[in-house]
C-alpha cells in the first residue's frame, strides 16, 4: 500500500531531522570561521567603513603583532564578506562586545603582551566604550585627536587606514 500523500503525519519525523541538520550546519560554519581566523598563514580580512579609531588600532595590532602581511578590504556596509575573513563586523571573532572593544579582542585572542599594544588597547577602549566620559593623558590626546580627525574626514577608507597605520607606527606611549 503506498503512503497517502495527503496525510499530514507523513512529515512528522522530518522536522527533527531538519532541525538537527540546520544545527550541524550552523556549528560547522562557526568552527570554520574561527579556524580561518586563527590558523597560521597570511590572511585577507573584510570589514566595513568607516575606519573608526578602534578599528584602525585593531588593524594596526593585527599587522604589527599577528600577521604583517595581512590585507584588509573595505566592502559596502551591511554586506557579507564573500572573499575573506570578517573583521570587526557581525559574524567576526574580532568584534567588540559588551566587555571589550575590537582592539582588546585582538590583544586577548593573540596573547599580546607589549606596553605599546596595552596602551593602544586602553586608548581604543576609552574612545570606543567610554566616549562621553573619556579623559586622555598628555601622550594619548594628540593620538586620539589625529585618529578622530581621520575618522571624520571625507577620505576613502583605504586612505584613512593607510594614514592611521603611519600615525600608530610613530606613536610611543611614553
Amino acid at each position: 500500500m503506498s503512503p497517502d500523500k495527503t496525510d499530514p503525519k507523513r512529515h512528522v519525523g522530518m522536522i527533527p531531522r531538519c532541525a538537527k541538520l540546520l544545527c550541524a550546519l550552523v556549528l560547522l560554519a562557526a568552527v570554520c570561521r574561527i579556524h580561518a581566523a586563527t590558523s597560521p598563514g597570511h590572511k585577507h580580512y573584510v570589514t566595513w567603513p568607516p575606519v573608526e579609531p578602534d578599528k584602525s588600532i585593531a588593524i594596526w595590532l593585527m599587522k604589527t603583532y599577528v600577521d604583517p602581511e595581512a590585507t584588509f578590504e573595505f566592502v559596502r556596509k551591511g554586506s557579507s564578506p564573500t572573499n575573506g575573513i570578517a573583521f570587526d563586523i557581525p559574524g567576526s571573532v574580532y568584534i567588540r562586545n559588551h566587555r571589550r572593544c575590537a582592539s582588546e579582542i585582538v590583544i586577548h585572542r593573540h596573547h599580546i603582551e607589549d606596553a605599546k599594544a596595552t596602551a593602544l588597547g586602553a586608548l581604543a577602549r576609552k574612545m570606543e566604550m567610554n566616549f562621553w566620559y573619556a579623559t586622555y593623558t598628555e601622550r594619548e590626546q594628540p593620538l586620539a585627536d589625529a585618529l578622530m580627525k581621520l575618522w571624520q574626514s571625507d577620505k576613502q577608507p583605504e586612505e584613512v587606514l593607510e594614514q592611521a597605520l603611519v600615525i600608530l607606527d610613530e606613536w610611543q606611549p611614553q
